[in-house]
């Protein structure tokens, strides 16, 4: 069925409320993809940053204990020299 057989039996507000229709189902195909596909991008993306994160605090972590066991035993060194005195 082509176009001008359409108009012919339905005139041509009918074969334009057709033709919106179908635009309309097209265009909201697309957007619900669009949607989907940024959906799958952004979440990939936000596992990778986690990830980054989660080395990251992991070395801060270890960087505050290891600054800990130094203050530590600077603490107890100054201790020793009071107790000396």
């Amino acid at each position: 069925m082509d176009w001008i057989q359409i108009i012919t039996q339905i005139g041509i507000p009918g074969a334009f409320c057709i033709a919106l229709a179908w635009y309309v189902k097209f265009q909201t195909g697309n957007y619900r993809q669009d949607i989907k596909d940024m959906q799958e991008k952004y979440s990939a993306e936000l596992r990778e940053i986690r990830a980054e994160h989660k080395e990251e605090t992991k070395q801060m972590t270890d960087a505050l204990n290891n600054n800990t066991k130094v203050m530590q035993r600077i603490a107890d060194k100054l201790d020793l020299k009071e107790d000396n005195l």
